[in-house]
């Protein structure tokens, strides 16, 4: 499947808690694959039509968020401290 014929849809009922989510998308259905590993009482998947999968999750686990705006000083102060932390995991 071409990347530009990839897609992830999430479909939200208002009378439900569940939000059904479409993906043939392999970086989404491994996203979601990680959550059924870690939450496997909350977060289904239903079945495969190709190379399609859909799932079934809590409503609650779908969120909207803007992008972080960060000044190049706090961008350097978070690599700074990354760096720093796998140098002592090393030791």
């Amino acid at each position: 499947m071409k990347k530009c014929e990839m897609e992830t849809t999430i479909n939200i009922y208002a009378d439900e808690r569940r939000a059904h989510v479409y993906s043939s998308d392999p970086y989404w259905i491994g996203k979601i694959k990680k959550l059924i590993e870690r939450c496997p009482e909350e977060c289904k998947l239903e079945r495969t039509e190709g190379e399609g999968y859909f799932f079934s999750i809590p409503v609650n686990f779908i969120g909207l968020r803007p992008a972080r705006k960060l000044s190049d000083e706090r961008r350097a102060a978070i690599k700074e401290r990354f760096f720093h932390t796998w140098d002592d995991a090393a030791c």
